[in-house]
């Protein structure tokens, strides 16, 4: 039930939902339904529906209708949109007379006035003994942002984990020691430190013949490591899952663990979200206070109504001619 209409709703309208011929107030009465689906995606929207109360035969025009939650709550919402500039730009007592009207024969769970400018001061008291909310749906403002969250800061305490270090391989036995220091001193190898491509080298027999991948036995290790790391450089001894050999030049020598380093690399990261980055369009306060939100052009771009008048996600197939 439209009464005149601001140049501002009509261009959000017109830019964001769609660019069409409607009826004066039509564009407001829309938005305001798409407002009341980004409020509470769950409940079911309709704008322009007609109602009729139990036992009653007049029909009464809804601008929207609001279905929510499990039990079927029922909302009814009466919008007005007045330009700034229009003689009489506030609800009066007579408008929330009609509405109150409306109500009594539909027994609504909510009913709700909406208008872009505000209500008169006998309006807002006939309102509250109705039991009616009131609502200001209008263009956001820079204004607006006063007293509003504009931007969100974390900062996050993160680490990661070096690649593990082989510091020392430990023989399967004493006899082992005994057999191979010798043989490896010989060769000048054993105090030399060897490094080993874990994608590439293998772990072998007995005989020297290729058994297993290194990565492939090393890799659960290392996962159950990272779990008991602290921040700095951490050092362990870690058992092998069985016997297996290495060739150190040309010495084969059986080992069963290795000791091993790791540092746990911490860095701390801040980042921010800035809603003033987000274009807002709108402004939803209620007179009670329960409700004081921005709503986002990101926000009203992704509904649309089907030839029904409820809001629905916008697909191009769903498209629909609009009523009017």
């Amino acid at each position: 039930m439209g009464a005149g209409m601001s140049k501002e709703i009509e261009l959000i309208y017109d830019k964001l939902v769609a660019k069409e011929k409607l009826k004066s107030g039509t564009k407001y009465e829309r938005i305001a339904a798409i407002v009341f689906k980004i409020l509470d995606r769950e409940q079911a929207v309709v704008h322009d529906i007609r109602l009729r109360g139990d036992g009653k035969e007049t029909a009464h025009q809804i601008d929207v209708h609001v279905r929510r939650g499990k039990d079927d709550l029922r909302w009814i919402v009466e919008c007005r949109d007045f330009a700034a500039d229009a003689s009489s730009p506030k609800i009066g007592p007579g408008e929330a007379r009609d509405f109150a009207s409306v109500v009594r024969d539909l027994k609504p769970d909510e009913a709700m006035m909406v208008t872009t400018v505000g209500f008169t001061g006998p309006a807002e008291t006939y309102a509250r003994e109705q039991k009616i909310r009131l609502a200001i749906l209008r263009e956001f403002s820079d204004a607006d942002w006063e007293g509003r969250v504009r931007e969100l800061r974390f900062i996050g305490h993160l680490f990661a984990p070096s690649d593990l270090k082989v510091t020392q391989w430990r023989t399967m036995d004493d006899d082992e020691t005994r057999r191979v220091q010798p043989l490896l001193e010989a060769q000048g190898s054993w105090d030399e430190e060897v490094r080993f491509n874990a994608h590439e080298e293998y772990f072998l027999d007995e005989l020297g013949q290729s058994e297993a991948i290194f990565a492939e036995v090393i890799d659960p290790i290392y996962q159950e490591i990272q779990r008991g790391l602290k921040p700095g450089v951490n050092t362990g001894l870690a058992e092998l899952d069985r016997r297996r050999h290495i060739r150190f030049g040309k010495v084969l020598v059986a080992v069963r663990a290795f000791e091993w380093e790791v540092e746990l690399i911490g860095w701390t990261h801040t980042w921010a979200h800035n809603f003033a980055d987000q274009i807002a369009r709108l402004l939803m306060r209620t007179l009670d206070g329960k409700i004081d939100q921005a709503i986002f052009e990101r926000d009203i771009v992704i509904w649309e109504f089907t030839n029904d008048g409820e809001v629905r996600p916008r697909h191009s197939s769903a498209m629909t001619r609009p009523r009017g």
